[in-house]
């Protein structure tokens, strides 16, 4: 597995970025991409960033003011976990699904995020939402924040936030 987080432009040429390719496409392997706000993937301009990316159509969501100081379960917007993450042990805070879904309920929100368009294909595994918003199937996809692809043998995994818990 390859995690590449808010690299510059100029520290990934092509050669390294075709590298990155074969290890997925061919060789099986997993490539976990994590948005930055300075560099990834904003700056990147490379058909084969365009093609690894399960996403499409990325726009940074930032939150200030009032919103982004209150309590942190209050401040930001939060994650809403879809289906098919609750059945991936990576996603599982506790061993009943009531729980886990009331201890991802209660995680402080994000004040930053690349929101993006899941490609068609890609999974959905979690959506960026504010509070009392409820979004149709068409907005969770143009709202994905965690998504996931098959990519030849191998898989790509995008994490639109660059905050933990």
């Amino acid at each position: 597995m390859v995690i590449l987080g808010d690299v510059a432009e100029s520290d990934l040429t092509e050669k390294g970025w075709q590298l990155l390719e074969r290890f997925v496409g061919e060789s099986g392997g997993t490539l976990v991409m994590v948005a930055g706000k300075n560099h990834f993937p904003l700056e990147h301009r490379s058909p084969i960033v365009d093609a690894l990316l399960p996403v499409t159509k990325l726009r940074p969501l930032t939150i200030t003011g009032r919103q982004a100081e209150a309590s942190p379960t209050e401040r930001g917007f939060h994650l809403k976990l879809m289906p098919e993450a609750l059945r991936e042990s990576m996603f599982q805070f506790e061993p009943k699904p009531a729980d886990n879904q009331e201890a991802w309920a209660g995680l402080p929100g994000h004040t930053w995020g690349l929101l993006a368009t899941a490609k068609k294909g890609a999974t959905v595994f979690a959506t960026a939402i504010q509070k009392g918003k409820e979004q149709t199937f068409e907005e969770e996809r143009e709202n994905a924040i965690i998504v996931h692809q098959h990519y030849g043998f191998g898989q790509v995994l995008w994490i639109g936030i660059d905050s933990t818990w």
